[in-house]
C-alpha cells in the first residue's frame, strides 16, 4: 500500500499543524525515513493475498461413542462394564470430552485399576484401542 504524504506545511505556520497530528503522526514525521510520510499499519486479509493464516482446519472428528459397531458395544458392556450400558455411556461420554490421548490413557489407567481389569486383556485392548485411534487418529500408528 503506498505511504500517504502530508501537505508540506505553508510558511510561518511551522508547529501549528503539529497540534493536530496524532502522536503516532507526530513521531512519524520526526523520524528520518519518513520526511513528508506517514506509514500507518492496516490490517490485511491474508487469506484474500493468497496466504493462509495459521494451521489449516482440521477436520470434525465424528462422536467416540459412533466408534463401537454394535456388535462391539455389547460385547464391551457386557465383558468391562458388567452389563451396565449406562456405565459404558457414561465412560465414553467422559472420554469424548477430554482433550488429549495423553489424558485419555490416563482416564483409562484408572478406570482400568478401580475395575480391577487386565490391561492386556482381549476386550481391553480392543476398546482402549478404538479410544486410542480416535485421538490419535492416523497421525501415528501403533
Amino acid at each position: 500500500m503506498p505511504a500517504m504524504r502530508l501537505p508540506p506545511e505553508p510558511e510561518g505556520t511551522q508547529g501549528e499543524s503539529a497540534s493536530r497530528l496524532t502522536p503516532t503522526e507526530e513521531k512519524a514525521r520526526r523520524q528520518e525515513g519518513y520526511k513528508g510520510t506517514i506509514r500507518r499499519n492496516f490490517a490485511l486479509a491474508l487469506t484474500s493475498a493468497g496466504l493462509k493464516f495459521g494451521a489449516p482446519a482440521a477436520k470434525p472428528k465424528p462422536p467416540l461413542a459412533s466408534e463401537f459397531s454394535e456388535e462391539q458395544r455389547r460385547l464391551l458392556i457386557a465383558s468391562l462394564f458388567r452389563n451396565e450400558a449406562a456405565y459404558f455411556d457414561n465412560v465414553v461420554q467422559t472420554l469424548a470430552g477430554l482433550r488429549s490421548w495423553r489424558d485419555g490413557a490416563r482416564y483409562l489407567t484408572d478406570f482400568l485399576e478401580i475395575n480391577r481389569l487386565n490391561p492386556y486383556a482381549k476386550d481391553v485392548l480392543q476398546f482402549t484401542g478404538i479410544v486410542r485411534r480416535w485421538f490419535v487418529g492416523d497421525e501415528e500408528k501403533p
